[in-house]
């Protein structure tokens, strides 16, 4: 496998091994939250009630709602 950086990430890497290497500094990894978990309840409602509603096929084509909001 290989990981390809681009420059913000290099630059990235290089300052937290050099921050890693002073004692009086400790870099960790930071654990990685799915943001999923941080959405409203109200949100994630609003989201399965639009995944029903594709899986129903209750649709309106892209033409129709422009023109409803232009």
């Amino acid at each position: 496998m290989r990981l390809t950086l681009d420059v913000q990430q290099q630059k990235l890497a290089f300052l937290l091994e050099l921050l890693n290497n002073f004692d009086f500094v400790q870099v960790e990894e930071a654990t990685q939250q799915d943001w999923w978990d941080e959405l409203p309840q109200s949100v994630k409602d609003g989201y399965a009630e639009g995944m029903k509603d594709i899986e129903e096929g209750n649709l309106i084509p892209m033409e129709e709602a422009m023109k409803k909001y232009r």
